[in-house]
């Protein structure tokens, strides 16, 4: 018979839950302080870490877990999804979910999802974006989730998925994840990748600068300047673009703190003898000697 666990002279993690629950729907102001205690703790996350010879993601929360993180809820920093299924971001916004089963859920930038657990399936919609995933074990109760046309099923593990119109892409971290009822699964560090005028296409990209969002950093390698300009102008209200003569190749290399473009534009314009122009709408490159 399955035992209930309870940390010495604490509420038992079944009561430290619901408690904790009744607290967030008393007041709207306790649900935005909670709120503003997860930004403040991301915030925090960006502060400059000791070098380490080896660095282990973290494992997903179990039950006994999750209930210490919500006893700690400031010091925990997370956001605990109740009463509004929707959670989204907006522009170079981040967000970080803890499910009520201890599943971690981190959205990037411009991302929107639907939390829709019920007593048979945990399911998740990814209506637009890029989220991190990091499932609970529980094989009992399947983890789905469904980001256009495809459906992606795990037990426990880590993965992500990225909607960006009609491209979707699911890269596995950890574990094992099916896709779509077909059930191609991928190994660890595989990402399938699906678009509406090609067949899927299967590849093993580096995960550290695949996951760079999540450090709030964009890592390019050996990328064109259109497409490093649409990922920098994911986390900026205000555009970048390019005015450079037909032909000119441009590709770029280097990691950038996302939402700094003007410094992504001087960079590039320092390599290839461009000139950066700010505007109050966009940051422009163009042909000549670097003003800025």
């Amino acid at each position: 018979m399955k035992k209930s666990i309870a940390l010495p002279g604490s509420p038992a993690v079944g009561t430290t839950e619901s408690g904790f629950a009744e607290w967030l729907k008393r007041s709207a102001s306790h649900a935005r302080a909670f709120e503003e205690a997860t930004e403040i703790w991301q915030d925090a996350k960006r502060l400059p870490r000791p070098k380490l010879t080896a660095i282990r993601r973290a494992r997903p929360l179990t039950k006994l877990a999750a209930a210490v993180a919500l006893l700690g809820a400031v010091a925990a920093g997370t956001y605990l999804c109740l009463s509004n299924p929707a959670v989204a971001t907006g522009i170079g916004e981040q967000r970080v979910l803890v499910l009520e089963d201890g599943s971690r859920v981190i959205l990037n930038t411009r991302t929107r999802i639907v939390v829709a657990y019920d007593k048979h399936t945990r399911h998740l919609t990814l209506e637009e974006g890029e989220a991190a995933f990091e499932v609970a074990k529980r094989p009992d109760w399947p983890f789905v989730v469904n980001a256009g046309d495809h459906e992606v099923t795990a037990l426990g593990t880590a993965f992500t998925v990225r909607l960006e119109g009609s491209q979707i892409a699911v890269t596995l971290m950890e574990g094992n994840v099916s896709v779509d009822h077909d059930a191609r699964e991928l190994a660890p560090g595989q990402r399938l990748s699906f678009t509406k005028i090609a067949p899927p296409a299967l590849d093993t990209p580096p995960l550290d600068r695949l996951l760079a969002w999540e450090r709030r950093e964009v890592a390019f390698e050996d990328t064109s300047l259109e497409e490093a300009m649409q990922e920098m102008n994911r986390y900026n209200r205000k555009p970048l673009v390019a005015a450079l003569p037909p032909g000119r190749s441009i590709h770029v290399t280097g990691l950038f703190r996302a939402g700094d473009s003007m410094s992504f534009a001087r960079a590039v314009a320092e390599a290839y003898r461009l000139q950066v122009a700010e505007t109050g709408t966009e940051f422009r490159l163009s042909a000549g000697k670097p003003s800025l």
